[in-house]
């Protein structure tokens, strides 16, 4: 499964993903989250609007947007 940063919404809504930040970018326009999302291995990176004033550690929550998702066989090809 794959998906873009700016397919993932941060939300206070009941979510599909949660987690605790771990770096936060100040882009100006934007900032750029990078969640250690429970029970995955890796950074989950996920576009914010503005400056945000999260912080490493705090606790998130995290929305799929589903029309955003793309699916990759073992071999790395597109399937969806």
């Amino acid at each position: 499964l794959g998906i873009r940063p700016d397919g993932l919404k941060l939300t206070d809504a009941p979510a599909d993903l949660a987690g605790r930040v771990a770096v936060v970018e100040h882009l100006g326009s934007e900032s750029i989250v990078h969640v250690a999302v429970d029970g995955a291995a890796d950074l989950v990176t996920v576009v914010a609007p503005g400056r945000t004033t999260l912080r490493y550690g705090d606790r998130v929550a995290l929305q799929i947007d589903r029309r955003a998702c793309h699916v990759f066989g073992a071999g790395g090809n597109a399937l969806l």
